[in-house]
């Protein structure tokens, strides 16, 4: 596990969160709605000591808004695994992208696939934003 010690620093990271984390177990335990959902931090945090540690960190947020059951679970935990390996009918794809991929789920998996690839083949994920886990 990287640490500011610099454990992990030759292990190039890729580690993010999805925006609406909370969603998936607020709904399904029947408490959305009834309590504020709070923001994790734990992907920065681990994002934070990579580099602290002297190693290279490369975050990431989900923030698309899913639309299955009319959008109620946006970017819920989970998302991002039926949207990386396009498994929209298995899991939480029914639920979460609804019954049929829209073009954008489609477009959203070929750009996560292209740069996860990236990032397994050459420890970058390409192209995007570039910040700093303390000004991401």
């Amino acid at each position: 596990m990287p640490s500011a010690a610099g454990a992990g620093r030759d292990v190039e990271l890729i580690v993010g969160h999805n925006r609406d984390e909370w969603r998936t177990f607020l709904l399904f335990s029947g408490q959305l709605g009834k309590f504020t959902e709070e923001q994790a931090a734990e992907a920065l945090h681990l994002a934070e000591a990579q580099v602290a540690g002297g190693g290279q960190a490369h975050l990431y947020e989900l923030t698309w808004q899913s639309p299955g059951n009319g959008g109620v679970m946006r970017a819920c935990h989970g998302l991002d695994g039926p949207l990386l390996f396009g498994t929209y009918d298995a899991q939480l794809g029914p639920p979460a992208i609804g019954p049929e991929p829209t073009a954008e789920a489609q477009d959203l998996t070929c750009q996560i696939r292209t740069a996860w690839t990236s990032f397994a083949t050459s420890g970058t994920p390409g192209a995007g934003p570039r910040t700093t886990p303390s000004s991401a």
